[in-house]
């Protein structure tokens, strides 16, 4: 009974574990959605055309995954193992061709470049989602308290982070429109023969 009960917990933890993972994930490449364009340009895998389309799918499909993982809905499960599987092909893709480009796994083109840690990774998801797919009899339900807490514990950080980036792209954006207007004011200036404050 104290196996089954250890096992049991495992389960859960596990399942926390791995959907809050996709979920971070699904949130931080939400932020970055530009960044993650030049990560998935950099794999050399995706049709150029279809870059912008897989970045911004690929985030809600990570989203979905981690949601549906923690509910118990076994597609989330599959979905992981086809996710964890293609980000390692993808790795091991890159590291036999020699490229140097951006994992982006947290959505950022200035992370981790691909290395044998970034495939180790994705077998990780691999391996954990085998172990749910083949427990998934087994697994008991996963109290309320649980889930919610997992969730908050990913949830909250990639909200932060995920405000801080857009208020970063905000400011960004406020700045080059501000270099815009002097550089305009500038130009107008030298034309009419005036000298610029």
């Amino acid at each position: 009974m104290a196996v089954t009960s250890f096992a049991s917990g495992g389960l859960g933890v596990l399942t926390v574990w791995i959907g809050t993972l996709f979920i971070h994930s699904g949130t931080m490449k939400l932020a970055g959605t530009e960044d993650l364009e030049l990560a998935v340009r950099g794999y050399r895998l995706v049709p150029p055309r279809l870059v912008r389309l897989v970045s911004l799918i690929l985030p809600w499909i990570e989203i979905a995954t981690g949601v549906f993982v923690i509910c118990g809905v076994a597609t989330g499960i599959l979905s992981g193992i086809i996710l964890g599987l293609c980000f390692a092909a993808g790795g091991i893709s890159v590291l036999r061709r020699g490229f140097r480009t951006p994992c982006g796994c947290a959505g950022t083109s200035n992370g981790d470049a691909v290395s044998a840690v970034t495939v180790a990774r994705a077998m990780s998801i691999v391996i954990v989602c085998s172990v749910l797919w083949a427990f998934r009899e087994e697994a008991p339900p996963i109290p309320l308290v649980v889930i919610v807490a997992g969730g908050a514990t990913s949830i909250v950080p990639s909200l932060w982070t995920l405000r801080s980036r857009l208020q970063r792209r905000a400011e960004r954006q406020q700045a080059d429109k501000l270099m815009e207007h002097q550089i305009e004011a500038a130009v107008q200036a030298l034309a009419s023969g005036t000298s610029p404050n």
